[in-house]
């Protein structure tokens, strides 16, 4: 089950509703199983990115071989 901690299965369940989701409770328990995972990844992802940052991949559509 989910941490505590991090949000309780009343307020994962307002936050769908608020997103107009309509699943059964059944759902809803499963998809909160998943909350420590989600939370986790989220904060494995670097967010202050400057202007100056340049993307790891660019994809440019040009002739082949060029």
């Amino acid at each position: 089950m989910a941490d505590p901690s991090v949000m309780s299965l009343e307020e994962f369940e307002r936050h769908l509703a608020r997103a107009g989701l309509a699943v059964t409770p059944e759902k809803a328990r499963e998809l909160y199983a998943c909350v420590p995972f989600l939370t986790a990844m989220a904060a494995r992802v670097r967010a202050d990115f400057s202007y100056a940052d340049e993307p790891a991949h660019v994809f440019a559509a040009g002739r082949p071989g060029r």
